[in-house]
C-alpha cells in the first residue's frame, strides 16, 4: 500500500508540474505587449521582453514602455515640426533668390535701370581714379624720384666732361640739408584746394581795391 501511494503521489507531481511548465511556456509565447512594443516586431528599438516573475514587475515594465510610448511621440511631432520648417525657410529662400534673379535680369523694370546708372557710375568713378593717379604719378611721384635719384647716386663729372666735351660748375651752399620738393601747383590732387586758395586770394584783393575810400567816403 505504501509503495503504491508514493508511485502515485510521484506521478501527481511529474503531472503538476508538466502542467506548470506547459502553462509558463505558454506565458512567455504569448505576446504582453502591443506590436509597438519593445517585444513587437514594430519596435523602432526591439529588444528581448525581460524575465518578468510578479506582477508588480510586469505592471512596472508598462509603465517604464508607456512613458518611452509618450516621449517618442513627443520626439516625432518635434522631428516633424523641424522638418517642416526647414523645408518652408528653403522654399522661401529659393523664391526669394529667383525674384531678385527676375529682377536683375529683367530689362523693363526700374531695378535694371538703376543698377546699370549704378554700374555706370562705378565705371566713370574708377576711370576718374585711374586718371587722376597716373596725373599724380606724372606730375609728383616721378620728380621726386628722381631727385632722390640724383642725390643718392650722384654723376660722374669727370664722364660727363668727356661726354660733353665741356666743364660746368655745381655748387653747394654749406650746411644745407637734401631736401625733396615739388610744386604744389603741379599736383592734382590738391589742384582744387589751390584754385580755392587763388580765388580767395582775387576776392580779397579786389575787395581791399573796391572798398570806400578813406580819403573820399562818398566815392564808392
Amino acid at each position: 500500500v505504501i509503495s503504491s501511494s508514493k508511485s502515485t503521489s510521484g506521478r501527481g507531481g511529474a503531472s503538476a508540474r508538466s502542467r506548470s511548465n506547459e502553462a509558463s511556456a505558454t506565458s512567455s509565447s504569448s505576446p504582453m505587449f502591443p506590436a509597438g512594443s519593445p517585444t513587437g516586431g514594430g519596435s523602432p528599438k526591439p529588444r528581448a521582453m525581460p524575465a518578468l516573475r510578479t506582477d508588480q514587475e510586469r505592471r512596472k515594465f508598462m509603465e517604464v514602455y508607456s512613458r518611452w510610448q509618450r516621449s517618442e511621440a513627443v520626439y516625432e511631432n518635434v522631428a516633424t515640426d523641424v522638418r517642416a520648417r526647414v523645408e518652408q525657410a528653403r522654399k522661401a529662400r529659393d523664391e526669394r533668390f529667383d525674384r531678385l534673379l527676375d529682377n536683375m535680369q529683367g530689362h523693363d523694370n526700374s531695378a535694371h535701370h538703376t543698377a546699370r546708372i549704378i554700374q555706370e557710375g562705378l565705371v566713370a568713378e574708377r576711370q576718374k581714379a585711374s586718371k587722376l593717379h597716373a596725373a599724380w604719378e606724372d606730375s609728383v611721384f616721378d620728380p621726386l624720384m628722381a631727385q632722390a635719384s640724383r642725390h643718392l647716386n650722384p654723376p660722374d663729372r669727370l664722364a660727363q666732361q668727356r661726354l660733353l666735351g665741356s666743364k660746368s660748375v655745381g655748387f653747394q651752399i654749406p650746411d644745407e640739408q637734401f631736401r625733396l620738393a615739388v610744386r604744389e601747383a603741379a599736383d592734382p590732387l590738391k589742384r582744387a584746394l589751390t584754385e580755392d586758395a587763388r580765388e580767395r586770394r582775387f576776392h580779397e584783393a579786389a575787395t581791399s581795391i573796391l572798398q570806400t575810400s578813406r580819403s573820399a567816403p562818398e566815392l564808392r
